[in-house]
C-alpha cells in the first residue's frame, strides 16, 4: 500500500482524519500506532500473540479479549476481514479500524475519560494525549520504567514521521508545496497541504502515490476542472446546472407587459418646428 514508513504514517493519519478526528488528535493516534507496532503492515493488517499474556492481538491497536471480538465483527461487516480472520491489507482496512476506534471512544463507557479529555479537545496537546490514551484507551504500561522510555521514544518518532513538529504560515506552506524549490516534507504533510487547499491533488501526485491520495475525501476545484474518469466533464456539469435552473424556472425570460400597438400612420408636422427646437438648444444652423 505504501512505499515507506512515512507514507504508511500518512495513510494512517488520513484514515483518522476521515473518521472525524482533528489534526492534533489524528497525529497523536498515529504516533500511538507507531509506538504499538512501528507501523509494520504485518501488525496493522494481522494478528499476533501477546508475549505477556499469550492472548491473540488483532489489528493496529492489538485489540484482545472482548475488544478483539468486537473489532473482528466490525471489520467483517465492513468487508475487510474474511471468515478466517484475515484482514485484507489496504486503505479500506485502515479506515475500518480508525472508524472502530472512533466508535469505541464515543460509545463505550469504559473510555469516558478519553471522550471527555481527548475527543472533546480538537487542539489536544501531545502530553495530554499520551497520558489519556495510554492510561484509559490503549492501556499500555506507560508509567512502567521497563516500557515508558522506549514507548515515548516511539511516540516522538511517530510525530516526526508525520512532520508534525513544524510551524508554518499559510503563505510559507504555499511556497513549499506549490511554487518554491524547497522540499515538500513528509507524505503526511503533503496530504495536509491538499486538505487545506495549499496544493491540489494533481500537484501532490508528484510526491505521494495515487493510492494514498485516494484516501483524502473530496477534491480541489482544480481537480474537478481537469476532470476525473469517474466524473462528468466540467461542461457537462454546467449543462446539468443550467438544466436544473431551467426546471426551477430561474432561467425563463420575464413575462413582458402587454402594450397597445403603436400607430403606423405618419402625421404631417408643423412647419419650422425643428428649427425652433434647435434655436432653443442654442444651435442656430446645421450648416
Amino acid at each position: 500500500m505504501a512505499q515507506n514508513r512515512q507514507e504508511t504514517a500518512a495513510a494512517v493519519f488520513q484514515a483518522f482524519r476521515n473518521s472525524g478526528f482533528s489534526p492534533s488528535q489524528a497525529q497523536a493516534l498515529t504516533a500511538e500506532i507507531n509506538r504499538e507496532n512501528s507501523l509494520r503492515p504485518q501488525f496493522l493488517f494481522g494478528t499476533h500473540t501477546d508475549p505477556a499474556n499469550r492472548a491473540t492481538n488483532v489489528g493496529m491497536l492489538s485489540w484482545q479479549g472482548s475488544r478483539a471480538d468486537e473489532v473482528t465483527q466490525f471489520l467483517k461487516k465492513r468487508g475487510v476481514m474474511d471468515d478466517a480472520g484475515n484482514i485484507t491489507p489496504g486503505f479500506d482496512a485502515l479506515q475500518a479500524q480508525t472508524d472502530f476506534i472512533r466508535q469505541e471512544m464515543e460509545t463505550n463507557p469504559a473510555y469516558a475519560r478519553t471522550k471527555e479529555t481527548f475527543l472533546a479537545q480538537d487542539e489536544v496537546d501531545p502530553t495530554t494525549a499520551a497520558e489519556v490514551l495510554g492510561d484509559n484507551y490503549i492501556r499500555w504500561r506507560r508509567t512502567d520504567p521497563e516500557y515508558s522510555g522506549s514507548g515515548y521514544e516511539r511516540i516522538a518518532e511517530g510525530y516526526e514521521l508525520l512532520g508534525a513538529n513544524k510551524d508554518m504560515t499559510p503563505a510559507a506552506a504555499r511556497v513549499q508545496y506549490g511554487l518554491g524549490d524547497r522540499g515538500v516534507g513528509a507524505p503526511a504533510e503533503v496530504l495536509r497541504a491538499v486538505e487545506r487547499g495549499d496544493m491540489t491533488k494533481s500537484e501532490a501526485g508528484r510526491f505521494v502515490s495515487e493510492e494514498l491520495l485516494e484516501g483524502i475525501e473530496g477534491g480541489s476545484a482544480y481537480d474537478i476542472l481537469k476532470g476525473e474518469e469517474d466524473e462528468a466533464s466540467f461542461l457537462d456539469k454546467l449543462g446539468g446546472a443550467a438544466g436544473a435552473l431551467k426546471t426551477a424556472g430561474l432561467m425563463d425570460a420575464p413575462e413582458q407587459r402587454r402594450v397597445r400597438s403603436l400607430p403606423t400612420d405618419i402625421n404631417r408636422g408643423e412647419q419650422n418646428v425643428g428649427s425652433r427646437a434647435l434655436q432653443r438648444m442654442g444651435i442656430a444652423s446645421l450648416a
